[in-house]
């Protein structure tokens, strides 16, 4: 029994939910408090849609609002509004699952910045509530008052706040770290079989990225435990094996997910992930409030409170040995493992574009409860108090010279190391007089300073990395009226599947079809499928090369593009669409045509569309404004590379009046877009004078002058007529299919403007379906002439053998049900009743098991 149980008030002292109470409570105030004072939605107007938040998972929580609404095209295997078309499963999977994140359908679109505000502090609440259900599950005994803010200062940890706040899917990562723990204290006890199942299984249905972390920290974390009980060998043998069950059945039963997913992620365009190992000094750092630096270490702070518990614990003798070295060594063993080779481990062997210290929240973890078996079982005498005291001087020193700490770190530090020593100090007094009501109030008091304190601790710290963090990375805007007049454009012109409309410039987010309920090019996503990204990039599409190579594609502003794709309006940045007329979805083609490798997208586009609309004037560039002179680089002109990016070139380009003027690079160039983003630009349209003056820029790396191609308007307009006249009678598009329409007498493929990925099946008539060819990487259906209607159905690859091995994963569920039951009743016919078992403590004192809510 913890000695400062004994000296606390019954009414502090025996209240199990009061603690989860606290935990939730003081996670939420603190994320809330430090909204409020840094003026972030919903507190104020300044944005929270960090990086990712911003382009990928506010946008993907508005299309799932709209999915679930019934506003946006398409369901849970296909997505219309995106890419032109692309699989939504693995987007579901990977950002989605989580049933938080059917709070964003209770809003109106306006509000989804504060929909994914309370899902994100929701889920900070549930895993400080988590892990203080399991702190009270290996120390019932323990302080009520403490409990709380150690599950609090879990959930509220520098992973939590600083990697995880602004991509909120990972933090049912953090939630579910302690239930996988909880699994572990059910399973040495041979019970709860089935509920153990399901976490697992839940862990990996609501974000299998941050499950895959979650799971080799329980089993760490499980392992210590193990390892710190008496028990035998082979008792611990029978547990592992029972653990690695549970959790194999509980992976099983999300197959049917994880498998299509697995297969999406695989054939993404891959990214130049890096990993790089980290100074003792900075991890040192990253232990200390008011910190941030993520994705550069990992983020390990946990509050002062902890820190001085896990300090003093190594060394307090009232601890038995083992659970002292293991414990110690746990959270030792895991900060090495955020070096090299283990982040590969850590990351799934694949190195992530972005932070390789993701599994961070696992070392959180354990300090917490390394610290809560400090506090609960030992008594800590002089020397762990100084040894503590001098690993708070440590860090002091550490706080002083660090570039990562801010000037709020050694006051937060020393206040925390003075309300913990009162209260200890108060503890004791009331120890040694049990019944002086004085010093039981003086405790009390004390307790309400330690919690304000922490609480101050965790809000300042919450603000600082926000603001630091704010300075690091660009936010997308929050949704204002700009982002209602172009909503409303897009509603007033969509007209999808007759055409489709798209969401125009400036965007918002790199996945504004999402956002907005458009069916553009843009789409930012992890599991881009490889084909689309090729398929979009070589017909000119832009993309942004240097932060997700190939993972994010732009719209472009192109004639050419919207006839191939059926684009019919844009919305613009005032509020009015504009229309045009665009063949339909389905066009009826002679044969299909595969453009020649390495053709520029002038040539694949006239291929794809089939017939040539483009003329190549003769295009002379200068150097303006003071610029070096072109170079040359194997009689091609070259401009010369510029780290500044501001020396300027220009041209003068004449083409029919009327035509739209486009530019491109055959490599990455900084010449066309500031963003680094190669692809098409277009630069104008050229006025009756005949002439366009047009300019670009020089980049950081020396590049071939842009090929300018001139959209001759009589050319397209006999294209496009040429296709509505040969084009689909009839488009209707469900979920994840497509039907048209189509004219008999006419053999040759049938078109549709969507990229051909794996999974869709296709069928002329009544003929059997099957594998669409391609039109330039767009599906492709051969037809005989007699056929008068094709129809498409997209199923995500992977779903029937996942589905098997979800199948197995039930039945070996119900198996392990069935074979418990039937040992518990021979173990009462043997013994004429159930005795409870003995189980043991943390420290290895045995417990009689007894069943707690």
């Amino acid at each position: 029994m913890g000695w400062i149980e004994r000296t606390m008030p019954r009414r502090l002292r025996h209240v199990a939910p009061g603690a989860k109470t606290l935990s939730a409570v003081l996670t939420l105030s603190v994320f809330c408090l430090s909204g409020f004072v840094r003026g972030t939605v919903p507190f104020g107007s300044e944005s929270r849609s960090l990086n990712d938040l911003g382009n990928q998972f506010v946008p993907m929580h508005a299309h799932l609002a709209g999915l679930l609404r019934g506003t946006a095209e398409g369901d849970l295997f296909f997505n219309w509004n995106s890419g032109m078309g692309v699989p939504f499963l693995a987007d579901f999977y990977l950002y989605l699952a989580s049933p938080l994140a059917l709070v964003a359908a209770l809003f109106p679109a306006e509000r989804i910045d504060l929909a994914i505000f309370i899902v994100t502090a929701g889920r900070m609440a549930l895993a400080s509530v988590a892990m203080t259900v399991y702190l009270n599950a290996i120390a019932p005994r323990g302080p009520r008052l403490l409990l709380g803010l150690f599950g609090a200062a879990y959930g509220l940890c520098a992973w939590a706040v600083d990697d995880a706040a602004y991509v909120p899917q990972w933090l049912d990562g953090l939630i579910f770290l302690p239930l996988l723990c909880l699994v572990g204290e059910w399973t040495v006890r041979r019970r709860r079989w089935v509920p153990g199942v399901l976490i697992f299984a839940a862990a990996w249905y609501l974000n299998f990225y941050s499950a895959y972390m979650a799971t080799i920290g329980a089993v760490a974390i499980v392992l210590a435990r193990v390892l710190s009980m008496e028990m035998s060998w082979r008792a611990r043998l029978e547990f592992g094996i029972r653990y690695t069950a549970a959790a194999a059945c509980g992976v099983a039963l999300v197959m049917p997910l994880f498998v299509p997913t697995f297969l999406a992620v695989s054939n993404a365009p891959k990214t130049d992930g890096f990993a790089f190992d980290v100074s003792p000094l900075v991890l040192l750092a990253r232990l200390l409030p008011a910190t941030e630096d993520v994705g550069n270490s990992p983020g390990i702070y946990v509050g002062t409170l902890v820190l001085l518990a896990v300090a003093a614990f190594p060394f307090d003798r009232t601890v038995p040995r083992r659970t002292r070295v293991v414990w110690t060594s746990l959270p030792l063993l895991l900060a090495l493992s955020f070096e090299r080779p283990g982040q590969y481990v850590w990351n799934g062997f694949d190195p992530p574009d972005g932070s390789p210290f993701r599994g961070a929240f696992t070392l959180c973890a354990a300090l917490v409860i390394a610290g809560w078996i400090g506090v609960t079982e030992g008594r800590p005498g002089r020397r762990p108090l100084l040894f503590a005291a001098g690993f708070q001087a440590v860090l002091i020193l550490v706080a002083l010279v660090s570039p990562l700490t801010s000037r709020h770190a050694v006051a937060l530090l020393v206040a925390g190391a003075v309300a913990a020593a009162a209260t200890v100090r108060a503890a004791r007094r009331a120890e040694r007089r049990p019944g002086d009501r004085g010093a039981r109030t003086v405790l009390v008091a004390a307790a309400a300073a330690l919690t304000a304190v922490v609480a101050v601790e965790q809000t300042v710290t919450a603000v600082v990395v926000d603001q630091r963090r704010s300075l690091r990375f660009g936010t997308s805007p929050a949704w204002n009226a700009a982002h209602e007049r172009r909503a409303k454009a897009i509603r007033s012109a969509d007209a999808f599947p007759r055409y489709r409309t798209v969401s125009g410039r400036p965007g918002f987010t790199a996945n504004d079809p999402l956002l907005l309920g458009a069916q553009g090019a843009a789409y930012y996503s992890s599991v881009l499928p490889l084909g689309t990204s090729r398929t979009l990039i070589a017909l000119g599409f832009p993309y942004d090369l240097r932060s997700t190579q190939g993972r994010h594609v732009l719209d472009a502003d192109s004639p050419v593009l919207d006839a191939i794709f059926a684009v019919g309006a844009r919305a613009t940045a005032g509020g009015e669409p504009v229309r045009w007329a665009t063949p339909p979805l389905v066009t009826l083609r002679p044969a299909a045509r595969t453009p020649a490798p390495g053709t520029d997208p002038f040539r694949v586009q006239e291929a794809v569309l089939g017939s040539a609309v483009y003329r190549f004037p003769e295009v002379r560039w200068s150097p303006a404004g003071g610029a070096p002179p072109l170079a040359s680089s194997r009689g091609t002109p070259q401009i010369p590379a510029d780290d500044d990016r501001r020396a300027r070139y220009e041209a003068v380009v004449t083409c029919a009046p009327g035509s739209s003027v486009a530019g491109w690079t055959p490599r990455s160039s900084e010449t066309l877009r500031e963003s680094a983003s190669p692809g098409m630009v277009t630069f104008g349209t050229v006025p009756r004078s005949g002439t366009l003056k047009i300019a670009t820029t020089a980049g950081a790396e020396a590049s071939p002058v842009p090929v300018v191609g001139c959209v001759d308007p009589a050319l397209l307009h006999a294209a496009v007529q040429r296709l509505r006249a040969y084009g689909a009678r009839w488009v209707r598009v469900s979920g994840h299919g497509i039907e048209a329409g189509i004219p008999a007498g006419r053999p040759g493929v049938a078109v549709v403007s969507v990229p051909r990925v794996d999974g869709w099946r296709c069928a002329s008539g009544d003929g059997p379906a099957r594998r669409p060819g391609s039109h330039g990487g767009l599906i492709a259906v051969p037809i005989d002439g007699s056929a008068t209607r094709i129809s498409c159905r997209y199923t995500p690859p992977g779903l029937p053998a996942g589905t098997a091995l979800g199948l197995l994963g039930l039945l070996g569920m119900l198996c392990g049900a069935y074979l418990g039951r039937r040992r518990r009743r021979r173990q009462e016919d043997a013994d004429g009743s159930a005795a409870p078992e003995a189980v043991p403590t943390v420290s290895g004192r045995p417990t009689p098991d007894k069943p707690r809510s």
